[in-house]
This record gives C-alpha cells, sequence and structure tokens, in this order.
C-alpha cells in the first residue's frame, strides 16, 4: 500500500502480459509492487535525460508520467523491462510489457 505520493494515478491496470506472469512468478509480482512505488514517488527507472525532463514539467503541468524499470532476473519468455504509465489526466495508471503497448 502506497502511503503518499507525487501524484495521483486513478486505477491501476496491467496488461494480460503482467497479470500472467505475476500468477507464475511471486518475485516477479514482487518486483511489479516495487516499481509502482518508485514510479509513484518520482524515481522514473531507466529513463533518458529527456523522458525524466518530461516527467517534471508533467508534474508540474499535467502531462503523461511515464517509467521503465528492468528487473534483475530473468522474465520468462517476456521483455527484459516492464513500462508504468500514468495517463496525462491522472485517470489511469497501466503496467505493461513494451511488447503490449
Amino acid at each position: 500500500m502506497v502511503k503518499s505520493s507525487l501524484f495521483a494515478i486513478g486505477p491501476l491496470f496491467m496488461t494480460a502480459g503482467v497479470s500472467a506472469a505475476c500468477g507464475e512468478d511471486p518475485v516477479f509480482a514482487q518486483f511489479i509492487n516495487h516499481s509502482i512505488r518508485r514510479h509513484l514517488n518520482g524515481d522514473w527507472g531507466e529513463l533518458s535525460l529527456e523522458d525524466q525532463v518530461t516527467n517534471a514539467q508533467a508534474l508540474l503541468n499535467g502531462g503523461r508520467i511515464f517509467s521503465v524499470y528492468k528487473p534483475l532476473f530473468t522474465i520468462g519468455t517476456y521483455s527484459d523491462k516492464i513500462w508504468v504509465i500514468t495517463e496525462a489526466d491522472r485517470s489511469s495508471t497501466t503496467v505493461l510489457f513494451p511488447s503490449e503497448y
């Protein structure tokens, strides 16, 4: 449970692939929970400096917020990273594999 965050996230969703991977691997599910907490606290993970600046501006001006996280382990047959995207209007946040975008 997140006690505080830099911004509202709306309902939290995950794609079918991420949901399946969480169901298959409790360590991956913990990685997802940790990544969401990082996203909410302004730790954007593996972003370029340009994307970090875009997120900082989004916090001030209401744009989309994007994070990228790479686990320290293999995620089965899935991507080696996940994305967390909060919509510009803060209506929802989605956790997904890049291939599911």
